[in-house]
């Protein structure tokens, strides 16, 4: 497929991204509220039990792009001594059991997060941390220039990178992470369409 006009094939990774990669989408609380209306209990408990059976025994998490908190909440549950961080660009209240970490990047962490964020970013982040979990939309490398400019996760000036199962791990292979895990776990109640996955779960480790 010939990559629409606005777009280019990261050379370093194999990702899709967007060649201005402009945000131009408010992360407002509004945008935050959307996320109210997910089953985001559920959603919560899929995503910690893959931390706590893939991460090991941490002490530290920080999740990118928190949002609500749910998640962060449901690790609180199962894993009551681990000290939980977390980052956003949204001025969504923090959670009061949240440590809000705007330079997350510069320390070192058991285990960072990237559920719903990571496709957010203008670069590509740098982390420092023993495990890595993430979960993306699925970019299925459609057939058709239009098929691609249809796709409901393509949206411009909010999502600037598109990953595959193929791209992802080359992003943090060069942060000397190696894949440990793959899947689609969240489709299990974020699935909409029969012949395709939508959301892209993996998770690296050192």
């Amino acid at each position: 497929m010939r990559i629409p006009d606005g777009y280019e094939i990261c050379k370093e990774t194999g990702a899709v991204k967007s060649i201005s990669r402009e945000i131009t989408a408010n992360y407002d609380h509004a945008y935050v509220a959307r996320y109210e209306d997910y089953p985001q209990a559920e959603l919560s408990r899929i995503r910690a039990s893959l931390v706590m059976k893939y991460a090991g025994d941490f002490k530290t998490i920080c999740d990118v792009g928190f949002g609500t908190g749910a998640f962060l909440a449901e690790i609180g549950r199962v894993n009551p001594s681990a000290a939980l961080h977390g980052f956003d660009v949204s001025p969504y209240p923090p959670p009061d059991f949240v440590k809000v970490e705007p330079n997350w990047q510069e320390k070192e962490w058991d285990v960072v997060t990237f559920f719903d964020s990571l496709e957010h970013f203008v670069d590509l982040p740098k982390v420092n941390a023993k495990s890595v979990v993430v979960s993306v939309p699925w970019y299925p490398w459609c057939s058709t220039e239009e098929s691609f400019l249809k796709w409901k996760h393509r949206r411009p000036g909010e999502h600037l990178w598109h990953f595959d199962s193929a791209s992802l791990p080359r992003v943090f292979e060069k942060m000397g992470m190696r894949e440990i895990y793959m899947g689609n776990p969240e489709d299990k109640i974020r699935k909409s369409d029969p012949d395709l996955p939508n959301i892209l779960t993996m998770i690296f480790a050192r």
